[in-house]
Parts: C-alpha cells; sequence; structure tokens
C-alpha cells in the first residue's frame, strides 16, 4: 500500500512539473511543446517488467530544447509494490530542415 502512495504522489509532481510549462508556453508561438506517454515491457534477471511514464520537451526556435521525463518500473505480473520511479533531464538541439530535422540530446 505503501508503494501506492508513493506513486500516486510521483504521478502529482509529475503532472505539476509536466503541465505547469505546457501552460506557461501555451501563447508563445516561437515555441514547440511536445508532450509524450510511453508503455514499454522488459526483462530483467528477476522476471519480465513494466516500464511507463509519460514527458514533455520544449523547444524554442532556435532549436534549443529542454526535457523532462517522470516514470516507474517495476515487476510486470507481481504487481508495483517493488518498482521505483525514475526521473530524467535533458538538452537537446535541433538543426531546422524542410522534412527531415536531426538532433542531439543529452541527458
Amino acid at each position: 500500500m505503501r508503494s501506492h502512495r508513493l506513486f500516486s504522489k510521483s504521478v502529482r509532481v509529475f503532472c505539476l512539473l509536466v503541465l505547469a510549462p505546457v501552460a506557461a508556453f501555451a501563447q508563445t508561438s516561437k515555441v514547440a511543446v511536445q508532450p509524450y506517454a510511453f508503455v514499454a515491457p522488459g526483462a530483467s534477471d528477476g522476471g519480465n517488467t513494466l516500464h511507463t511514464g509519460g514527458g514533455v520537451d520544449i523547444v524554442s526556435g532556435m532549436g534549443l530544447g529542454l526535457g523532462t521525463e517522470l516514470g516507474y518500473i517495476g515487476p510486470f505480473l507481481d504487481g508495483f509494490d517493488y518498482g521505483i520511479g525514475l526521473l530524467s533531464l535533458s538538452g537537446s538541439y535541433r538543426w531546422r530542415r524542410e522534412s527531415v530535422v536531426p538532433f542531439v540530446n543529452a541527458g
């Protein structure tokens, strides 16, 4: 039950960190806000895992970007009692082209 409370608090923090910047940049036309979510299966020595979460990339008109991602990974069929929360911060740069946008990402 304790892990459920921790997960619930993590979701609240995620919403604050991700949705607040999206709302703040809503009026700026030179900034692109790209939210995303994911679910990814995996495996370890202990069995199958499930990694779920989401994040947001905020990219300026010059191509510089900042991103944050919050996720949770744990054993798949055993519930989420023994999982761990993950936070990732990153920076990026995108070269603007007509149809392809190459980029570098670090974080």
